[in-house]
């Protein structure tokens, strides 16, 4: 699992830097949905080589979201305080992986892993696309950036 792991983000991330959009976030958005193949093969009984396949499909979406979530990040934050930014990021994200790996096994004894991996799917989706609401996650920028590239777009239209 770990070799599909990681070609699969080394083929996402050469993929991730090669996305030139005005709608980073949605297309970095929809490069984790393949993330949801994970738990659909907890539903289902697949052999190996379909859950290998499940996770570096998955993987490859992760290695091109990162690659457009961290540029956005670099774009959105003065140099001087991107370690702080940085840092903070992957408390919040990294840190938090030994929770959900700790409590995984519980919910799954608790549940069974039909309906964890449900909820999972739930999760994944929910906590994927309802974030495009927020303003500014489809171009990954704050909503006074996008406020400035429109306004910027509309003075070079009008001149």
């Amino acid at each position: 699992m770990s070799a599909a792991t990681f070609v699969g983000s080394v083929l996402g991330s050469v993929a991730g830097a090669r996305i030139t959009s005005k709608r980073p976030g949605l297309w970095a958005m929809n490069a984790l949905a393949p993330c949801l193949l994970t738990p659909v093969c907890l539903m289902v009984e697949v052999p190996l080589w379909g859950f290998w396949a499940a996770v570096g499909t998955g993987s490859v979406g992760v290695g091109c979201f990162m690659v457009l979530w961290y540029s956005s990040l670099q774009n959105e934050f003065p140099e001087e305080v991107q370690g702080r930014v940085f840092a903070l990021e992957a408390l919040a994200s990294f840190g938090l992986q030994p929770v959900a790996l700790a409590a995984a096994p519980l919910l799954v004894a608790l549940m069974g892993i039909t309906p964890f991996a449900i909820v999972a799917v739930i999760v994944l989706l929910t906590s994927t696309y309802v974030v495009l609401i927020v303003p500014g996650a489809v171009q990954l920028a704050s909503p006074t950036a996008v406020k400035n590239r429109l306004d910027q777009a509309a003075v070079t239209t009008i001149s």
